[in-house]
């Protein structure tokens, strides 16, 4: 059960939505350098530091208390810990929505693979372990077939194939 709780916990945590962010400011930066916008030695440095654990987070709380907004402080981080030349280029022609509302999109759909996977794991334990009792035999027992049918719902409600 622990280990349930700790999975949902680590998929809807604020430092998950703060990476999906960082994330997407590192894509956009390699984009850019792709097409020449920004120079390859920034985007390379931009995606390198664009890891939360690199972050001084007290630096991104108290900016989040003066600003109300949870980008403006991780890119001022982020600013920090890239250095003063490829801090320039951060963010460089991107609006605070664009990478906002990629970074939720992003964020929920590592959410939805993340959580789809483990339902896949948890159809298919239960199946064996059904399996292997002997139970999924059992048709008649009105208890046993609600479970199975239960299991096979939920498989069919995620898209989910064995």
């Amino acid at each position: 059960m622990t280990q349930s709780k700790d999975f949902i916990s680590d998929l809807l945590n604020e430092k998950s939505i703060f990476q999906s962010y960082l994330d997407v400011e590192a894509a956009l930066a390699r984009a850019q350098a792709a097409l020449g916008v920004i120079p390859q030695w920034a985007a390379d440095i931009i995606s390198e530091k664009s890891n939360l654990e690199l972050l001084n987070m007290e630096n991104v709380y108290s900016g989040l208390e003066k600003t109300g907004h949870p980008l403006v402080p991780l890119i001022w981080e982020l600013d920090r810990v890239c250095g003063p030349q490829a801090g320039g280029y951060i963010h460089w022609g991107a609006t605070t929505q664009n990478i906002t509302q990629t970074g939720n999109y992003y964020w929920s759909n590592n959410a939805m693979l993340t959580t789809n996977r483990n339902w896949e794991n948890s159809y298919s334990h239960w199946q064996n372990l059904l399996r292997d009792q002997k139970i999924i035999r059992c048709q008649d027992e009105p208890m046993v077939s609600m479970l199975c049918q239960q299991l096979l719902d939920i498989k069919l409600l995620f898209g989910l194939t064995s």
